[in-house]
């Protein structure tokens, strides 16, 4: 299969994002289409309940999250235009992935979602643009990160990535750098 698919890992400092076609998710998760009807792509990050929805974050949510988490959300933000330029102030690192790939990150991040009675569960509003936080599988910890589930996805899509080891922005932004396909946007 031709990888001409192309992914996107946007830094935002201490965590990243995940980017790819709106439509990939779409047919897994139509909750998603009635939210977000302009997506062409989403934008999506995985983190600790309190602090990731939280406007102020002090040392001691800090410490909460990465010993004493409750719980995991999703950030979803709904991208209309291409992901280069809505995050063109931020280190975007891109790749491709063919068909069955990008079939494996869906399922991956789809998976990655908490259902009740077979619908998302929706949380605060998001953090910018159009975005929305949904209740997520999983419990934040010092080893289980939001930087380590990006990494995580990435290696079910077959970059093979050391991703038990991923725990920043920066480590995740090189390996993707390094492992990615390249491919040509246009």
């Amino acid at each position: 299969m031709k990888a001409d698919i192309p992914i996107h890992v946007i830094n935002h400092g201490w965590h990243v994002g995940l980017v790819l076609p709106a439509q990939s998710l779409n047919d897994l998760l139509p909750d998603l289409t009635q939210r977000f009807s302009q997506a062409n792509y989403y934008e999506l990050g995985w983190g600790d309940d309190g602090f990731y929805q939280s406007e102020e974050n002090s040392a001691s949510m800090a410490f909460s999250a990465l010993f004493t988490s409750k719980g995991a959300v999703l950030h979803v933000a709904s991208i209309e235009e291409s992901p280069l330029a809505y995050f063109d102030r931020h280190v975007v690192a891109t790749f491709c992935l063919d068909a069955q790939q990008l079939s494996q990150l869906a399922h991956f991040v789809a998976d990655s979602f908490m259902l009740q009675d077979n619908e998302l569960i929706m949380r605060e509003p998001g953090r910018y643009g159009d975005s929305q936080f949904y209740q997520a599988t999983g419990r934040y910890t010092l080893m289980h990160t939001c930087n380590r589930w990006t990494a995580e996805a990435l290696d079910q899509a077959g970059m093979d990535l050391p991703y038990r080891f991923m725990l920043t922005a920066g480590s995740v932004i090189r390996a993707v750098r390094n492992k990615g396909q390249s491919c040509v946007l246009n």
